[in-house]
């Protein structure tokens, strides 16, 4: 059941407009950039707000579903619209500096963004994140998980930590 975003407390809560002009009650966003099935954007999509964040669609045409989307043609304007609002951005990549998603590395303000599906995270993406956080995986034979499903695990466990 959908929250009426107008009952919900501003002063809890960042206040935000999509491009429709309707509030949105966020302090949780998801950066979709750089992902290139259509599949895997949809599913993000859907995926963010069943765990109450706000997808920001960055650099790809707005489709109809997406219209609850805030919505920025560069990167580098999400990461200031984000910073003027102390929100982190988080990178899911699997690399030497991230936090493992088990310790809980979250703050209550979060951006979280998902690599590509065969590159991961470009150059220009990690250098917009303040940090990043990796999914263990134990066993061989996957070198990754898709970026729906490892997304989605990060937005589980991240509801799971803010209560």
């Amino acid at each position: 059941m959908m929250e009426d975003h107008n009952q919900q407390q501003v002063d809890q809560h960042l206040l935000v407009e999509n491009d429709s002009g309707e509030a949105i009650d966020a302090v949780h966003f998801l950066i979709i950039c750089n992902i290139q099935k259509r599949n895997n954007v949809n599913t993000l999509i859907r995926n963010a707000f069943a765990f109450k964040f706000v997808p920001i669609i960055v650099g790809m045409p707005k489709l109809g579903e997406q219209q609850s989307c805030l919505h920025f043609e560069r990167l580098e304007e999400c990461k200031a619209y984000l910073q003027e609002r102390n929100v982190p951005i988080v990178g899911i990549e699997i690399m030497a500096e991230s936090a493992s998603i088990l310790t809980d590395p979250f703050t209550s303000s979060i951006a979280l963004m998902p690599g590509n599906e065969g590159a991961g995270l470009n150059d220009r993406q990690k250098s917009a994140c303040d940090s990043f956080l990796y999914i263990p995986q134990y066993g061989n034979g996957t070198a990754s998980l898709n970026v729906a499903v490892a997304t989605t695990i990060c937005l589980q466990r991240y509801s799971l930590w803010r209560g």
